[in-house]
């Protein structure tokens, strides 16, 4: 089995592995004794020697990975059953999975901030629009307010979480002001 750290995300190798590997969930755990007391070093190295003797020597494999300090490690040993390969080329494929999930999470943050703004856009023209109309239909201040859609009366909640300054409708259309919330909820 070659090193998959180098190499890219097969989508398609990745299927069949999920197919052909153990199913999940995984989990992380201690070797246990069967009398429920964690095993000893030397138990484990009797695992491991009666798992190798089992199957196929040239199919043990194992997991290893490189520190800081430029030192490999192994991470774990997954045998040599019939999963084996499938298993080891899932648990490579992780950090750059990883990698690949925050910057992915990352641009959708960017996106959905980018969306965000074009929406306040969207709505400041919708209001702007509406006021110009109900204006030259010779309505009056408090009409004009009453008349607007709620998503664009919950400009202040909307333009406060974007850091966007607020539009006082009823100063803007040049109404005193009357109290209470002055964006028309």
């Amino acid at each position: 089995m070659e090193n998959s750290h180098t190499q890219k995300i097969d989508i398609e190798q990745m299927k069949r592995d999920m197919a052909e590997g153990t199913k999940g969930p995984w989990i992380g755990c201690n070797m246990t004794h069967e009398a429920g007391r964690v095993m000893t070093p030397e138990e484990i190295g009797e695992y491991v020697v009666a798992s190798v003797k089992v199957g196929d020597l040239s199919k043990f494999l194992f997991v290893s990975g490189i520190h800081d300090d430029g030192l490999s490690s192994d991470i774990c040993h997954v045998g040599n059953g019939p999963k084996g390969e499938a298993n080891t080329r899932r648990i490579t494929r992780i950090p750059e999975m990883e990698a690949r999930i925050l910057s992915d999470a990352a641009a959708l943050a960017a996106q959905s901030a980018e969306i965000s703004v074009l929406r306040f856009a969207q709505r400041q023209a919708r209001s702007d629009a509406i006021c110009e109309f109900s204006r030259n239909a010779g309505m009056k201040g408090s009409d004009i307010v009453a008349a607007l859609p709620a998503d664009v009366k919950r400009f202040r909640a909307d333009s406060a979480a974007l850091g966007f300054g607020w539009i006082d409708l009823p100063a803007f259309l040049g109404m005193p002001p009357t109290g209470g919330n002055t964006d028309g909820r």
